[in-house]
């Protein structure tokens, strides 16, 4: 059973995510926005972070967008332009506009 459930994960792929909301790095308590927790202000550093770590893409939301609160384009247009590998991400930006 054991050896079952590490084949499993041998073939899966941990996709690390990052979570816009006013230029920050954020992630929601129950879906709240005012229930927020800041972990960076600095979302650039985050991705390379993520990518120094080994990450070939990132699951990225513009949280502000989702919720009809504003965006983060231009920011999101930044991270593509220096870390290219964000191509391949699905950014909940595009898809809800």
């Amino acid at each position: 059973m054991i050896q079952n459930f590490l084949n499993v994960c041998k073939k899966m792929k941990v996709i690390p995510a990052i979570d816009l909301m006013n230029g920050q790095v954020v992630r929601l308590y129950k879906g709240d926005p005012n229930q927020k927790t800041v972990y960076s202000d600095d979302p650039i550093s985050i991705a390379k972070k993520w990518q120094d770590a080994g990450a070939d893409m990132i699951h990225l939301v513009d949280l502000d967008a989702t919720l009809g609160l504003g965006s983060n384009l231009e920011l999101i247009k930044k991270l593509f332009h220096l870390y290219p590998f964000l191509l391949k991400l699905q950014v909940d930006y595009v898809l809800n506009h």
